[in-house]
This record gives structure tokens, C-alpha cells and sequence, in this order.
């Protein structure tokens, strides 16, 4: 019981120096790489953050905002052909960078089924955001392990912060 503890209480001490950490300069988007089999994309930041998503149905998409974030010297659109069709990179006013991945038409898009993780080793600077989504014919596979497959091991634990942010709410920043 007491190693859990420990691994709670580092994980409220990160989340506290990230809040904190926003309120400095922002961070830069130094890069991030989708992998299209895994329907995975990986975003690594110069300082920590924390990004909130949002799914939106019409046109299906999935909305990715990172506060006090400017872009750095990064491709800021891809096409792709699976699943995603595209993903785009804004700079907005504020210092938010707004990702938004363009799925595919008649694909099965679920809020539960995307999920925004940090594994434990990246202090905030490193985040995945997994969709589960297939084809609206074909079965959608159960949810997979929210372990991440691309670790060595050992496997490190991920943090997996809440629901993603309601279509009304959605904040254009984290902290007021």
C-alpha cells in the first residue's frame, strides 16, 4: 500500500509544478509524430502543460488545445488515408496551439474510445493521445490497456487525465 501512495503523491507533486509551470514562459511544440497503425499521436513540448481535448461529431474530429504553447518549427498540417485524414496545427491568440485531427467520414468516433495520456516519465513535456476507431462496418475492437505497447521495459504506469471537455464548455485556457 505504501508504494502506492508514493506513486499518488509524485503525481499531484507533477501536476502542481505543471500548473505552476504555466504561469512562465510558454512552452514550444518541438514535435509530434502520428502513427497511423496505432492511430497514436505523440506531442513533446519544451515545458510541461496540460492539454484538454474535445471530440466533435459533425464533421468527426478530435480537438486538441495546449495552453500557454506556441508553435516551434514544426510541419503544421499532414494528410494522411487511414482512419485520420488529416491533421492541422494553429496557432491561436493567447498562446494556445490548437490540434485538430480530421477523421474519416463513416468511422465510429466515441469520446470514451479517445484518450489523453501522459506516461509518468515525461513531467508533463510528453503526451499521447490514443483514438480507438475503426470503420462503421467493422467491429470496434474493446479498449486496449492504457499501459503504453511502446515503452522498454519496464512498463511505466500512465496517468490518464478525466472525460474529455464538453462541446458547450470548452475552455480556450486552463487556468483563470
Amino acid at each position: 500500500m505504501k508504494a502506492s501512495w508514493i506513486g499518488v503523491s509524485s503525481q499531484i507533486l507533477l501536476l502542481s509544478q505543471i500548473s505552476t509551470a504555466q504561469a512562465a514562459k510558454p512552452a514550444i511544440l518541438s514535435s509530434w509524430d502520428f502513427a497511423p497503425a496505432k492511430n497514436q499521436l505523440e506531442i513533446t513540448l519544451t515545458a510541461a502543460t496540460i492539454p484538454q481535448y474535445l471530440v466533435l461529431p459533425q464533421p468527426p474530429r478530435i480537438v486538441i488545445d495546449l495552453p500557454n504553447t506556441q508553435l516551434g518549427k514544426v510541419a503544421k498540417s499532414a494528410n494522411l488515408s487511414g482512419t485520420i485524414r488529416s491533421i492541422q496545427l494553429v496557432q491561436l491568440k493567447g498562446n494556445i496551439v490548437e490540434i485538430i485531427l480530421e477523421v474519416a467520414p463513416n468511422t465510429n468516433l466515441s469520446p470514451d474510445r479517445v484518450h489523453l495520456l501522459l506516461p509518468a516519465a515525461s513531467e508533463g513535456n510528453r503526451w499521447l493521445l490514443r483514438a480507438d476507431i475503426a470503420p462503421k462496418n467493422s467491429p470496434q475492437k474493446p479498449p486496449k490497456s492504457q499501459n503504453p505497447t511502446t515503452v522498454p521495459i519496464p512498463v511505466i504506469p500512465v496517468i490518464e487525465f478525466g472525460q474529455p471537455i464538453s462541446q458547450s464548455s470548452k475552455p480556450r485556457c486552463c487556468f483563470a
